[in-house]
């Protein structure tokens, strides 16, 4: 079985080659590789972890002093 899979990956890849459209889809999937690559780095180097974090911490203490639960470390303005 494993043998006929390669087989025909290998006559498919042979007739990519020949053919100019099979050129351009390999220049598609390396092009898309490369953007793929760079917003995977920029999303890192951004750390958007960092902003989620805060971001649920803020909303934690806003739950906790809104309900009179936790530490009250919140920073809620409202009166119970």
């Amino acid at each position: 079985m494993y043998t006929k899979l390669c087989s025909k990956l290998w006559v498919a890849l042979d007739s990519l080659k020949r053919d100019a459209r099979g050129v351009s889809a390999i220049e598609y999937a390396v092009l898309l590789a490369i953007v793929v690559g760079l917003v995977v780095a920029g999303l890192q180097a951004l750390n958007f972890e960092g902003i989620f974090t805060s971001a649920n911490t803020a909303v934690e203490n806003a739950m906790d002093t809104a309900t009179g639960t936790g530490t009250g470390t919140g920073t809620g303005t409202g009166t119970p």
